[in-house]
């Protein structure tokens, strides 16, 4: 049985104008399918195709809840060639367009770069910029990212290519700085698949293994990671399926030193509804404490609008969406009823130009105890976190903020220069800062001048170090103070206007202070 159907129509000159998708295959009648008000039987998702008078296509729409409503919409420019070299998205189809991306082609229609922007009240926010080196098959042997706009290369991935264009290996540079921070390689069979992937350090040393088994529809049944490359497979997925291809359950089987064998450490099974999606998850463990049971519903969009959770942990999430079908919200309470936090899901930051998502935490009456914010980057990282509890009296603004996430963790190298913000930022931060939290796991460096520090604090604000000690504060305005009244820190001092100013600073190393001119 196919994995999903495709009922086309087409207009009077041919052309395909019209696909009624069928995701699941389930309900195939062999009948000419209607989309008339919501009633197309067994249909998943309708598209629409427009085209100019050359026969190209400048329009695609779809209909994602067979509602007989269109609620996405793709508007594409077209160069003489015909090919793509604007394309406007409108995520809701309301007439405002939300998204642009922009391209720049070869003369032979190699794609060399791509210009990615958010428009918002009018204004056009340049996201991030994308360039690609191309072989002479106009395949991508190498990605640049600029996640600024600003010209600086943040990211760069190289890619191998075998004899098919196929990527035999990638050298993933996550610095921009020229040297690859990971190399992995592919062995795949003759559909493309991988078989195999090896990740490799900076000294060429393969660090993990990862192996694949697939069925006949290249889905896998079997995945397997030797980490430290020492034959030993550490973790290994056995998979199965239905007669659909759904993944019904899994069994985890994890290296037991002690024995020097493979164990069975984890069991899930899935039970699928009418409509082929997720209903019931159910968990068993070796230790028989976490086993748990999770049931999903969803709306008639078929999305997912809640969570229920028994066993192990006993909580329930409740999601709402955004018009284009992405969550905006995920609510989280115990199985009675009571909050215990939300978490807001927004597309855009726009003061910090950043992906970035809301956090709320409630106690057990309800009542708001943390905000948080967290920005996000184009990789998925958190950049670093905003926290706020509205209890504490501390005044307007966000109460700390930290490099990385909620814990202050991160992997990878974060630069933050106030000095350099707009006082649009600075104001998004308020004025009652009393905490900056440097990374741990990446070299962490923060440029402050007395003015900023006027401008965010109420005077007294503390620099903590990460137990890495790869972090750098770079001072300007300030002094070391003799003595300091908070123990652990080192005092700066600083006057502005009629204000007199405390920095404390962690002092156990764990900060390198410059002070600039």
């Amino acid at each position: 049985m196919p994995d999903k159907i495709h009922y086309q129509q087409f207009d009077s000159l041919g052309r395909v104008n019209k696909v009624l998708v069928d995701n699941d295959a389930k309900t195939a009648t062999g009948k000419l399918q209607q989309h008339d008000k919501g009633q197309a039987k067994g249909i998943d998702q309708v598209l629409k195709y427009g085209y100019n008078l050359k026969g190209e296509q400048t329009l695609l729409e779809r209909d994602n809840n067979i509602d007989g409503t269109y609620d996405y919409r793709e508007a594409y420019t077209l160069d003489p060639n015909g090919q793509q070299k604007l394309k406007n998205i409108d995520l809701t189809n309301d007439g405002q367009f939300d998204k642009k991306e922009e391209y720049t082609k070869e003369a032979d229609g190699g794609l060399v770069q791509t210009h990615f922007y958010n428009l918002v009240d009018g204004k056009e926010v340049l996201t991030k910029i994308e360039d690609y080196e191309l072989n002479a098959n106009n395949q991508r042997t190498k990605l640049s990212l600029d996640t600024l706009g600003d010209g600086s290369i943040n990211a760069i991935t190289r890619y191998d290519l075998d004899a098919l264009g196929r990527i035999e290996k990638a050298y993933f540079d996550t610095e921009g700085d020229g040297n690859a921070d990971r190399v992995e390689s592919y062995t795949k069979d003759a559909n493309g698949d991988n078989l195999r992937v090896e990740i490799s350090n900076t000294a060429g040393e393969i660090q993990v293994v990862r192996t694949y088994e697939r069925n006949s529809l290249g889905q896998v049944i079997k995945y397997e990671i030797d980490n430290g490359n020492d034959g030993i497979i550490d973790q290994r997925f056995e998979y199965a399926r239905d007669e659909y291809g759904n993944e019904t359950g899994y069994k985890l089987y994890s290296y037991n030193s002690e024995k020097k064998a493979l164990e069975l450490t984890q069991t899930v099974n899935r039970v699928f509804n009418e409509l082929n999606q997720i209903h019931i998850t159910s968990a068993s463990y070796t230790d028989p404490t976490r086993n748990y049971q999770a049931v999903y519903k969803y709306d008639d969009f078929g999305r997912r609008i809640s969570e229920t959770y028994t066993g192990a942990n006993n909580y329930i999430w409740e999601y709402t969406y955004y018009d284009d079908g992405k969550v905006q919200s995920r609510q989280d309470k115990t199985l009675d009823g009571k909050p215990t936090s939300k978490t807001v899901y927004l597309d855009y930051y726009q003061a910090f130009e950043s992906v970035a998502n809301n956090m709320e935490n409630y106690n057990t009456n309800g009542v708001l105890t943390l905000k948080s914010r967290f920005l996000i980057n184009e990789g998925g990282q958190v950049v670093s976190s905003l926290l706020d509890n509205p209890n504490n009296g501390n005044g307007d603004g966000w109460e700390s903020f930290l490099f990385g996430n909620r814990s202050a963790v991160t992997n990878f190298n974060i630069s933050q220069d106030f000095t350099t913000w707009s006082t649009e930022k600075l104001a998004e931060l308020g004025t009652s800062l009393s905490l900056i939290r440097m990374g741990n796991g990446g070299v962490s460096e923060l440029t402050l001048n007395a003015e900023v520090v006027a401008k965010i604090s109420n005077g007294d604000l503390r620099v903590q170090g990460a137990s890495d000690k790869n972090d750098v504060l770079n001072l300007s305005g300030f002094k070391k103070a003799s003595s300091s009244s908070v123990k652990g820190y080192d005092l700066y001092t600083a006057t502005v206007g009629e204000e007199d100013l405390n920095l404390y600073v962690q002092a156990n190393d764990s900060i390198t202070v410059n002070i600039l001119g």
